[in-house]
């Protein structure tokens, strides 16, 4: 499979055990919270830059 680089960094969260949009579902959670903290310093850290 060939895939394309636009030259940007990124970065992909794999969070094992949980479906797509799982924080939505179950936004009380542990892991729901702990989402939210690294998707919150994610953006900080873009928006840093």
């Amino acid at each position: 499979m060939a895939s394309a680089t636009a030259g940007v960094p990124a970065q992909l969260e794999v969070v094992a055990g949980r479906v797509h949009a799982f924080e939505s579902v179950v936004p009380d959670s542990a892991e729901s919270e702990q989402y939210r903290q690294d998707l919150d310093q994610a953006i900080q850290g873009m928006l840093s830059r």
